[in-house]
């Protein structure tokens, strides 16, 4: 007997929906991740945070989630988050592969008696989570702020009491590197340590540095690492396998190496100005004489 056509489509909506979940899963990872906004009114300040984690529900969440009380009396520096019609000191909502889509929470102010609040977060890595955009009530007539561009906004308008921060996550690939910088690691090794600063400014934990042999074979890479305010790398350098000549996956003795930086913030690579000619197999211990924990490598973007 023939089954009837929509049974057949039924099925494959299903196997396709699967096909999707798989892939979502295998690519990307559901959003997690955190943003603190610093609201200061001149004395006092409060630090209103939102996010999203698989952990996490659209409600009150204990351990995640913080409530906050009333609003101070009229004419006294005042600040929370507002969802699902409270308040809130800390919101994280739930992330899912499967609702990519634009949240919106409201920022609650009021103003203390000179008239004006700053806006200050952490923008480094924020443009790979996702948009995140600061927004007043009307359609972005008075404050329509890119957060990921800058990292921080000062409003002097008593009567813009509310103003809405609108996010729209990514799938994010955390431990997987950026295009290009794929490579094959073999047993050997040698690992290149220092501090990574770009314009001499600190680099940040989701920008890579990878390193690429003569013939422009990237033989390693890896996501900075910050510890005390510093950006670090311990970038293993891999060799060229002899066990596959016609292939060339990195180093042999005497070849030089570059290093290239991408990031994440603007999305750009960029190159380090010098050559490296010190790459030795130490199984994966660090190099002697190339790199070291005394050493620091900026990255420009000037041409």
């Amino acid at each position: 007997m023939k089954k009837p056509a929509f049974i057949s489509i039924i099925k494959c909506n299903i196997r396709l929906t699967i096909i999707f979940s798989l892939l979502s899963i295998i690519l990307g990872q559901s959003p997690d991740f955190n943003l603190t906004i610093n609201v200061n009114g001149g004395e006092y300040d409060y630090d209103l945070i939102i996010g999203f984690s698989s952990d996490a529900s659209d409600k009150y969440d204990p351990g995640i989630d913080k409530y906050a009380p009333p609003p101070s009396p009229p004419g006294t520096f005042d600040a929370a988050l507002g969802w699902n019609n409270d308040r809130w000191y800390s919101q994280i909502v739930q992330g899912d592969t499967s609702d990519l889509l634009e949240h919106v929470w409201n920022i609650q102010l009021q103003y203390p008696k000179n008239g004006s609040i700053n806006l200050h977060w952490d923008n480094g890595c924020m443009a790979p989570l996702g948009t995140f955009i600061l927004q007043d009530a009307f359609g972005g007539e008075l404050v329509n702020v890119d957060m990921t561009a800058v990292d921080n906004v000062t409003l002097d308008n008593p009567e813009l009491r509310t103003i809405q921060l609108k996010v729209t996550p990514k799938l994010y690939f955390p431990k997987h590197p950026p295009a290009g910088f794929e490579f094959t690691p073999i047993p050997v090794s040698g690992t290149f340590i220092g501090t990574i600063t770009i314009n001499g400014q600190s680099a940040k934990g989701c920008d890579w540095l990878a390193a690429f042999d003569e013939n422009g074979n990237c033989a390693g890479s890896r996501a900075l690492i910050i510890n005390d305010g510093l950006a670090w790398t311990n970038i293993p350098i891999y060799g060229d396998d002899s066990t596959t000549p016609d292939i060339d996956e990195g180093m042999n003795p005497g070849e030089k190496f570059v290093l290239k930086l991408w990031d994440a913030s603007s999305d750009l690579i960029f190159e380090y100005p010098e050559s490296f000619d010190c790459w030795s197999n130490q199984r994966g211990a660090p190099m002697p004489g190339c790199g070291g924990v005394g050493k620091s490598y900026n990255f420009s973007d000037e041409k």
